[in-house]
């Protein structure tokens, strides 16, 4: 109802999201499906993903993509995935592993059109986004 009363004020909040590296996401499961190889396959309704868009920029068209790793519960090597604690406010203590091979390529429209949300921390600490950045020159993915 807020959107047909203040059609802008959705669209501005979406301009001021931070979409750039280190930000963590839900995202629905069918958008993971989509994005993912087919062999990809889960139940849930939704798992998170953690954006290695090194942009400080917000996505110009809804045809952009921001790549997200794939988040999972299921404990993880750090050779095999970026840990990090406290994403869901109702488990501050639960480590999510974000998989370095488990990579897709969300459409911007995805976001625009709120099926992709922020998680309740919403991006990651300045110590949680040093490691990640290094990890990621690493592995020569930015």
């Amino acid at each position: 109802m807020l959107d047909s009363q203040f059609p802008g004020l959705i669209s501005l909040s979406l301009s001021l999201r931070n979409y750039s590296l280190g930000t963590i996401w839900w995202v629905r499961e069918d958008i993971w499906k989509s994005a993912l190889p087919p062999s990809y396959s889960s139940d849930r309704d939704s798992h998170p993903g953690l954006c290695i868009r090194n942009s400080p920029l917000p996505p110009s068209s809804p045809l952009d993509v921001l790549p997200l790793l794939h988040g999972t519960s299921n404990k993880r090597s750090p050779s095999q995935a970026f840990p990090v604690q406290g994403i869901s406010r109702n488990e501050p203590a639960h480590t999510t592993y974000f998989q370095w091979n488990l990579r897709g390529r969300i459409p911007f429209v995805e976001f625009q059109q709120e099926r992709c949300r922020p998680a309740d921390k919403p991006d990651l600490t300045s110590a949680e986004l040093s490691a990640f950045r290094r990890e990621l020159q690493k592995r020569e993915l930015i």
